[in-house]
């Protein structure tokens, strides 16, 4: 048997202190300190934006029962062309 001991400091994908520093001087680099606010706050509105479209279409699947619409299952009549 194989035990694996998680070390916590690095259990968010591997990355440790020091990388995170690494990347953080990089984006100040790269974006400049005065975009880096902005590009965050963007990020976190799109982030709740998708997850709000999603907990919607959760609701509406929960709404219906599970169950499409009839018009959605009838396989298209020729009449309906």
């Amino acid at each position: 048997m194989v035990m694996v001991w998680v070390d916590w400091r690095h259990a968010m994908f591997g990355i440790g202190t020091t990388e995170l520093v690494i990347i953080l001087a990089i984006a100040i680099f790269v974006f400049g300190a005065s975009r880096l606010p902005a590009l965050g706050k963007g990020l976190g509105s799109g982030m709740r934006n998708f997850r709000d479209a999603i907990k919607g279409v959760s609701e509406e699947d929960a709404a219906d029962g599970g169950k499409l619409d009839k018009k959605k299952n009838d396989g298209g009549d020729a009449e309906d062309v």
